[in-house]
C-alpha cells in the first residue's frame, strides 16, 4: 500500500522528514481538490460527512491526524491555525449553536460532541468553512436587506414622488402649490401685492408691463375655485383589484388590464389623476402597460409648460386631448408593439376637492355613487363609446369604413356592433375610440378623448372607476347599490372582491368565458 492511502505511513513520514513540503505532496493537492469539490456540491457534502464520521479503513484519515500534525494544511488560505482553533465547538451546555434549528441543547451538545470526536481533520476543516460560509451568508443577507430597502425608499422618495400606492389612505386639504411653496389663500397673495406697491410703485409698474399675462399668479380664474359655491371633499380610501379572465381549458390567458393613480398632478397638491386601460388584441397587454407608463407622465409634463393651474377649464381640456393623442403616436412608432390588430381603452378622471374632470377612450367606465333624497342613484362620469352611438357612426361611415355586428348561421346580428373595413372583414372593433388599433384608425377610429366635467356635492359617497369586465353585465345603478352597502361598512376590499366575482358568474353564464376585470374604488368621507 502506498504511502498516499496509508495514514500512518504518512504521518510517520510527514514527521521524520524535517525537509519534507507537505503542500507539494500528493496528499495536499489530494486534500485541497476534495475540499473544493466538496464545498461546491452539497450532495457530495452530506455524503462525505457520513461516509467519514462511520466508516473505518481506506475511506477516512485517522482522528490522530491532530491540526499540529497538519499545520501546513490548515495554514492554507481559506483558515488559520488560530481561526481552527478558536472556531472548535466549545463544551458549553447553556450554549446554542444558532446553525441548528432544534432547541433541545442536549440533542445540540451531543451533535456538537459527535461532530468533534469522529470526524477527520479534513472534514474538521470542511465543517469550519461550511459554518463559516452559512454565517457569513446570513450576515450578507441582512446587510443587502438593509441596503436594498434604503435604496428602494430612496428610489420611490426620487423617481415616484407622484404615485399613490393602492391601499393608501389620502385626503384633500385646502391647499395648492405655487412654485414648490404652499400657498393657504388668495388673499394673502392680495395682501403682500398691496403692501409691496404702497413701498415700491415705480418698480411694480415696471415689472407689471414685462410679467407674463398667461402667468396663475396674475390670473385670479386660474389659482383655486371659489369656495362660496364649492363642496370640498375629502377622501377616506382608494383601493382597486385586477383579475385575470378565463378563456377556456387549456388556454393560458394574460391579463391585459392595467390601472395607474398619479397624485399631485401639475404640482398641485392633492390633485389625482387615475385611470383604467383595458387592452384587446395579440398583445393588448404591451398596449396598456405603455399607457400606464406613459400617459401620465406625459400629462403632468404637459401641464407644467402651460403654466396655468388645472382649475383653467380650457387648458385642461386642450391639453388632455393633446396628450392622448400624442401618446397614440408614440405608442404606434414604438417598434417593439405590434398595434395593427392590438389596442387598449383608457378612462381617466381629475380629481380635484371639488370637481371631476373624466377623460375618456373607449367603452370603460367611470361612475359615481350619490346618496339623495334617501335614495342611491349612480352618475355615469363617462360614456361608452359604441360604434352605433350616433356621432361615432357619422365619422366612421365618413371614412369608408363598415358597421355590423357578427353573424350567425340565419345571418342574423350576432353580439355588439363591430368596425370594419369596408370590403374586408377586420378588425371587428367593438369601440369607436381607442389607442393603437391602426387597421380599425385608417377606417375612422380615434384616440382622442370625450372630456366632461362634474361639480362634487355633500351627497356624492364613492367613485369607481373600471374595464368592460364589469360592465358587460352589470349596469351603473347595480353596481351602486351592489357598493352602497360596503360603502357603509367601509369594507373597499371586500367591496371590489363582491363585484369581481358576481362579473365572473355573469360571464360564465351568458358567455361561457370571463373577461379581464379590473377596478378602482374611491370611498369620500361623510
Amino acid at each position: 500500500m502506498s504511502s498516499i492511502h496509508n495514514p500512518k505511513k504518512l504521518h510517520k513520514s510527514f514527521h521524520s522528514n524535517d525537509n519534507y513540503d507537505f503542500k507539494k505532496s500528493q496528499e495536499y493537492k489530494r486534500i485541497t481538490i476534495m475540499n473544493e469539490l466538496l464545498l461546491s456540491n452539497p450532495e457530495l457534502l452530506e455524503d462525505f460527512r457520513r461516509r467519514h464520521s462511520r466508516t473505518p479503513g481506506k475511506l477516512r484519515i485517522k482522528n490522530h491526524f491532530s491540526p499540529k500534525s497538519n499545520s501546513k494544511l490548515f495554514n492554507s488560505k481559506n483558515i488559520s491555525l488560530k481561526e481552527s482553533a478558536n472556531l472548535k465547538i466549545k463544551k458549553n451546555k447553556n450554549k446554542i449553536n444558532p446553525l441548528v434549528r432544534s432547541e433541545n441543547p442536549r440533542k445540540i451538545q451531543k451533535k456538537n460532541n459527535f461532530r468533534e470526536m469522529n470526524t477527520s481533520p479534513l472534514m474538521r476543516h470542511v465543517n469550519v468553512q461550511v459554518d463559516n460560509r452559512k454565517a457569513n451568508a446570513t450576515k450578507n443577507r441582512s446587510k443587502s436587506k438593509n441596503k436594498n430597502n434604503k435604496k428602494i425608499c430612496a428610489k420611490k422618495e426620487i423617481k415616484n414622488n407622484n404615485v399613490l400606492s393602492r391601499s393608501e389612505s389620502f385626503s384633500i386639504l385646502d391647499k395648492i402649490i405655487v412654485s414648490d411653496k404652499e400657498v393657504s389663500s388668495i388673499k394673502d397673495n392680495k395682501v403682500n401685492e398691496i403692501n409691496s406697491n404702497k413701498e415700491n410703485n415705480q418698480n411694480n409698474e415696471k415689472s407689471k408691463e414685462n410679467e407674463n399675462l398667461n402667468s396663475p399668479k396674475n390670473n385670479d380664474n386660474n389659482i383655486i375655485p371659489k369656495k362660496k359655491n364649492k363642496v370640498v371633499k375629502k377622501i377616506y380610501k382608494i383601493e382597486s383589484l385586477s383579475q385575470v379572465g378565463y378563456s377556456g381549458p387549456g388556454i393560458v390567458k394574460y391579463n391585459q388590464d392595467n390601472f395607474f393613480v398619479y397624485k399631485n398632478l401639475n404640482d398641485e397638491n392633492n390633485v389625482l389623476f387615475i385611470g383604467v386601460c383595458d387592452g384587446h388584441g395579440l398583445v393588448g397587454h404591451d398596449v396598456s402597460k405603455f399607457l400606464i407608463n406613459n400617459l401620465p407622465k406625459n400629462l403632468n409634463r404637459e401641464l407644467k409648460k402651460t403654466n396655468k393651474y388645472i382649475a383653467h377649464r380650457e387648458t385642461l381640456y386642450s391639453t388632455l386631448k393633446q396628450v392622448f393623442v400624442n401618446t397614440n403616436k408614440d405608442l404606434c412608432k414604438n417598434k417593439s408593439i405590434d398595434t395593427q390588430f392590438s389596442g387598449s381603452t383608457c378612462v381617466t378622471i381629475v380629481l380635484t376637492k371639488n370637481k371631476i374632470i373624466s377623460a375618456n377612450a373607449g367603452d370603460s367606465r367611470a361612475v359615481m355613487g350619490r346618496f339623495i333624497n334617501n335614495e342611491w342613484i349612480s352618475i355615469d362620469l363617462s360614456h361608452d363609446q359604441k360604434p352605433n352611438n350616433p356621432g361615432e357612426k357619422e365619422r366612421i361611415l365618413a371614412h369608408g369604413g363598415r358597421i355590423e355586428a357578427y353573424k350567425d348561421e340565419n345571418g342574423g346580428d350576432f353580439g355588439p356592433p363591430r368596425v370594419w373595413l369596408k370590403t374586408e372583414d377586420v378588425p371587428g372593433l367593438a369601440m369607436s375610440r381607442s389607442f393603437g388599433d391602426e387597421v380599425a384608425a385608417s377606417v375612422g377610429t380615434i384616440s382622442e378623448p370625450e372630456i366632461e366635467e362634474f361639480d362634487i356635492t355633500n351627497d356624492d359617497k364613492f367613485i369607481i372607476i373600471a374595464s368592460d369586465g364589469i360592465w358587460e353585465f352589470i349596469s351603473s345603478q347595480e353596481c351602486v347599490s351592489f357598493i352602497k352597502d360596503f360603502y357603509l361598512k367601509k369594507d373597499l376590499k371586500g367591496c371590489l372582491k363582491f363585484l369581481l366575482n358576481e362579473s365572473s358568474k355573469r360571464w360564465i353564464k351568458e358567455e361561457e368565458v370571463i373577461d379581464d376585470i379590473t377596478a378602482v374604488l374611491i370611498f369620500f368621507e361623510d
